[in-house]
């Protein structure tokens, strides 16, 4: 069975004797390819629980890494929508003003996989 890891979103061939991320060393249960669905949403609804997300897990979660990366994932399949996160839209807008922004789980290895 193939899938990805929900922390990094690194592909995974096979879950067979996997006890974790062979990327990132995450021991949540990844997730299977099989079980992708598709959902009709407003990607303002969508911006707003992200960032709800995003609050959430850097409160009681210590970061919200994993938020990250099912954002990426998102924001990958529409390439052209305004970015999900307020993480990644701070440090979108560091970019653009050429300031270092120091926003904690939104960084991204050389695949683009969030760090």
């Amino acid at each position: 069975m193939s899938g990805f890891c929900i922390d990094c979103n690194f592909k995974i061939d096979s879950f067979d004797n996997l006890e974790e991320c062979p990327n990132c060393n995450s021991k949540t249960i990844p997730c299977s390819d099989k079980d992708q669905v598709n959902i009709n949403v407003n990607w303002h609804e969508l911006k707003m629980l992200t960032i709800w997300a995003e609050q959430w897990g850097n409160e009681k979660c210590n970061g919200a890494g994993t938020i990250y990366s099912i954002a990426q994932r998102i924001q990958e399949q529409y390439p052209n929508m305004p970015l999900l996160s307020l993480a990644e839209s701070i440090q979108d807008l560091g970019k653009k003003l050429k300031i270092k922004t120091n926003v904690k789980g939104v960084e991204k290895d050389k695949e683009g996989n969030v760090k």
